[in-house]
């Protein structure tokens, strides 16, 4: 009767497990009923194809400069947030640099089945970029990226691996992924932490998911960075944003921490003014050079 017991517990667990993971990497996609034109910004519906063959969609703002910014929103979200995505092409809206905001796999009107937390998602931004190579080729003399959350982790991993970004702004960003899912679980379900030590390797073994880590571009990165975290997060916790800012600074003088009294990926909307002084200040200096 014991073992008959444990058995339908430990298949119960092992389909809750397997359930949970497959939710995870299917996020319930962000739509909303704004487009660029409603900030006053002329745009173009644009779609490119990434290496494994999934079609990444976004807005393409010609400024006609010889710069452009790429806006990588975060997990769940599409670049159609009002929280952060929104805000920051308002902040963007009088700037000179070319826009260009994506919807990453498996989010907004992007295809593709599964997010996988940064890992292919950076083969959407390798897609963004050769898109605008070949489109708008005048447009890409500098090169920036601003990221939120998992499009943070994509900000960071695009400055440390393709030589043609030249700086990136990066917020909130999970440095080590398998703590964030972990507290995830707990604040935004309800379930234990210590679930997340099962889920991943099932999420590993049936959706070949990675669980990327930051660090080991910490010693890599020797370009401008700005990273932003707020004290109040309760997903990514400053400390670590700053064990990576410690580590970078070491070899890259470029990198500058700013932290504020924000939750997850709210600065820009706790202190908008402060925001805006600083993320245009830093994009002034090493965009404009």
């Amino acid at each position: 009767m014991f073992l008959m017991s444990s058995i339908v517990l430990a298949v119960i667990l092992l389909a809750l497990i397997v359930f949970i993971s497959h939710k995870m990497t299917r996020p319930k996609r962000t739509v909303g009923d704004w487009d660029p034109s409603d900030l006053g910004i002329d745009y173009e519906d644009v779609s490119f194809i990434t290496d494994d063959d999934v079609e990444i969609k976004g807005w393409w703002m010609d400024k006609g400069g010889d710069k452009t910014l790429i806006c990588l929103h975060g997990y769940t979200a599409s670049r159609l947030h009002d929280v952060y995505m929104k805000p920051l092409l308002k902040i963007l809206k009088d700037e000179p640099y070319n826009l260009l905001s994506i919807d990453f796999r498996a989010h907004g009107e992007s295809l593709g089945s599964r997010c996988t937390f940064s890992d292919k998602e950076y083969l959407d931004l390798e897609a963004s970029i050769d898109w605008l190579e070949e489109n708008h080729a005048t447009g890409c003399e500098k090169l920036g990226l601003i990221g939120y959350s998992m499009g943070a982790m994509v900000a960071i991993k695009g400055l440390a691996s393709d030589e043609r970004v030249d700086c990136s702004v990066a917020d909130s960003p999970p440095i080590d992924p398998d703590v964030t899912s972990s507290r995830s679980l707990k604040y935004f379900a309800g379930l234990p932490s210590t679930l997340y030590h099962l889920i991943k390797p099932v999420s590993s073994l049936l959706y070949g998911i990675k669980h990327p880590g930051m660090y080991c571009f910490a010693e890599q990165i020797d370009k401008p960075l700005l990273l932003i975290g707020g004290k109040n997060d309760p997903i990514v916790k400053v400390d670590e944003i700053r064990s990576f800012y410690d580590i970078n600074r070491q070899k890259n003088k470029d990198v500058t921490l700013w932290i504020t009294e924000g939750e997850h990926v709210r600065s820009l909307k706790r202190v908008p003014k402060e925001y805006k002084k600083r993320t245009i200040s830093f994009l002034t200096r090493y965009m404009r050079g």
